[in-house]
């Protein structure tokens, strides 16, 4: 879970990253006072931008931030697409799997336990079991008849 968390965390730094770089340096999304003000709001620095990000991960309202970039720059969908399919589906089916392999792993840990207990069940009941052949050898040759 924790190499998760890191992968997690280098994905959205990197799309922050590149997500900085290129929405403030476009002077046509500058120029127009509702991308400049999305470009204000959640992306001004690389910390905030990387707060916004974290929304991608559960696809929490990001509409309202992505919308109106793509629709002013078209060639931004190249940077958001990617990144909610990364990392809200790809990243979180890893997660998913990680879960998936403790249940697996802890079930097949189980398992054992449960052969383990059986055969000490088995291993309690030998000496009874004699007994109870021995008390139906009545010829004393080791055979029941």
């Amino acid at each position: 879970m924790v190499w998760t968390s890191i992968t997690l965390l280098v994905m959205i730094y990197v799309f922050a990253c590149a997500a900085l770089d290129i929405i403030t340096m476009d002077s046509d999304l500058q120029n127009d006072p509702k991308t400049k003000e999305i470009q204000d709001d959640y992306f001004p620095n690389l910390l905030v931008a990387m707060v916004t990000l974290t929304q991608f991960i559960s696809v929490d309202s990001v509409a309202s931030i992505y919308l109106p970039l793509i629709t002013k720059k078209w060639y931004l969908g190249f940077v958001f697409f990617p990144m909610m399919m990364i990392i809200s589906i790809a990243l979180m089916n890893l997660v998913t799997a990680i879960l998936v392999e403790g249940a697996m792993s802890q079930s097949e840990q189980d398992r054992k336990d449960g052969l383990i207990e059986r055969e000490q069940m088995f291993r309690n009941l030998i000496p009874e079991m004699r007994r109870i052949f021995r008390s139906m050898d009545l010829s004393d040759k080791g055979t029941i008849s």
